[in-house]
């Protein structure tokens, strides 16, 4: 890295044209890391905003996440400004996730797909304030007298358990939704809303998208007479095309949520035909 390389630009040009450069090609950033030390220390932060298991599409691995906390390069407040997005699939151990929540309580958007049970986990999870959530549900909800800070100002909920008892669905659910006050948006397996009537769903109110993941052939599944279901195949929600995905929602691009709040627009505006379809179709535009 050069340390002595001059600018021929105004200082916050030049850091403007590298911020932008890593935040649209997140790919170049290990090379631009080597042009001067000026522009490590201006795109370093950008470098941990986004951590995927493996650093899959350009995101920070997990394990390099971590070996820069251990490393005491940098303060703990720098990771707890800056990563925004982590999501982990079958981190190998309690300890791990501990480690690295701790540092990173300023995330918006995380999914943990991990079983976390225990106590010190817990107390972590409650200190954070995501907007965005993709958990097991079940051990949090046991515990909501540890976690209920954390579900606070969750707007988009993705389940992926079933957190209550066999033959109860969403209805079932009166504490889920006092707990989740700012819920708009949820995600959840068919075993979990079906059979579900449009009497039901009136009494979900606050709900602006229920999303259902399905391994059945769409067509098959019954309507749903309500505008804000939609129903996609739960391929699309398995490892690793669930994290590609999720990726490219935290990259200003398409997600799943994007694509339900598409279709969701579109059939309140009588642009789904028939009206009764509760999954997208390739001439559907989303």
């Amino acid at each position: 890295m050069s340390s002595d390389c001059l600018p021929f630009l105004p200082p916050e040009l030049e850091r403007e044209i590298f911020e932008t450069a890593a935040q649209l090609y997140p790919e170049t950033i290990p090379s631009l890391f080597l042009l001067a030390r000026r522009v490590h220390e201006w795109i370093g932060q950008i470098k941990y905003r986004t951590v995927t298991s493996i650093g899959r599409r350009s995101s920070c691995s997990f394990r390099v996440l971590q070996q820069a906390i251990r490393s005491n390069s940098r303060p703990l407040s720098f990771f707890g400004n800056h990563v925004q997005h982590l999501c982990v699939i079958d981190v190998t151990a309690e300890e791990e996730l501990l480690e690295v929540l701790s540092a990173c309580v300023g995330i918006r958007n995380m999914t943990v797909i991990h079983r976390a049970t225990g106590i010190s986990v817990l107390h972590r999870f409650a200190v954070l304030r995501p907007r965005r959530l993709g958990i097991y549900l079940e051990p949090l909800l046991k515990a909501t007298n540890i976690c209920r800070p954390m579900f606070t100002f969750v707007t988009h909920l993705d389940v992926w358990d079933l957190p209550f008892e066999e033959g109860h669905h969403i209805t079932s659910w009166p504490p889920l939704f006092t707990l989740f006050p700012a819920l708009t948006h949820i995600a959840m397996s068919e075993s979990g809303v079906l059979p579900l009537g449009s009497d039901a769903l009136a009494l979900l109110t606050q709900l602006e998208v229920i999303v259902v993941t399905s391994s059945e052939p769409l067509k098959d599944l019954p309507p749903v007479d309500d505008v804000r279901f939609m129903y996609i195949p739960l391929e699309s929600m398995a490892y690793p095309e669930y994290e590609v995905d999720w990726i490219a929602g935290t990259q200003g691009g398409t997600d799943f949520w994007a694509r339900a709040d598409a279709f969701v627009a579109k059939k309140r505006r009588g642009e789904i035909e028939p009206s009764s379809r509760c999954w997208i179709e390739p001439n559907d535009g989303i």
